[in-house]
């Protein structure tokens, strides 16, 4: 009989909560927003010459931290800066990917990480989508408004890029 994980356990899970809980994404909800600060990880690994070496891998999670916030910065509307709060919300994201992801999950090895990068980006997608959707019912029901995770979702799905951001995100930004 096998032993199935709590799904807050597992590394990938906790890498897309606090992705959602901290709005490390591009400017909207769709899946390429979403996925985009993971996408920078996977791409810099893909890149590297020497994946597996230890002091490559430093250098990766360093570059990470600077590529994810500086693309944040970049998407920023005027009205908002991301500052020290939120470097340290992308460090904590980053620290986990490789500790967690890489290091626990994959017990460090980069082939073997690269190698499920479809099913890895999979699951993070849900796994994200699915707590904005837990972020967003929670909104709505501080307002007296009672909806359920898959309302919540085909909500996410259908409003407009704009709409349904401001309403996820509004106030999180630090």
């Amino acid at each position: 009989m096998a032993i199935v994980p709590d799904e807050a356990d597992i590394p990938l899970r906790q890498l897309a909560v606090l992705a959602a809980n901290a709005s490390i994404k591009g400017s909207s909800l769709k899946r390429n927003a979403l996925l985009k600060p993971l996408d920078l990880i996977l791409e810099a690994l893909e890149a590297s010459l020497h994946p597996e070496s230890a002091s490559e891998l430093l250098l990766l999670r360093a570059a990470a931290k600077t590529e994810i916030f500086n693309f944040l910065e970049r998407i920023a509307s005027g009205d908002y800066k991301p500052g020290k709060n939120k470097a340290s919300q992308v460090n904590a994201y980053v620290d986990l990917f490789f500790d967690g992801v890489l290091g626990t999950m994959h017990h460090g090895q980069v082939s073997a990480l690269l190698g499920r990068e479809r099913t890895i980006r999979a699951a993070y997608l849900f796994w994200v989508r699915q707590r904005y959707a837990e972020i967003f019912a929670a909104k709505k029901s501080q307002d007296g408004k009672t909806i359920s995770l898959d309302e919540a979702l085909n909500r996410i799905d259908q409003a407009s890029d704009d709409e349904i951001t401001t309403e996820i995100t509004e106030g999180d930004q630090a």
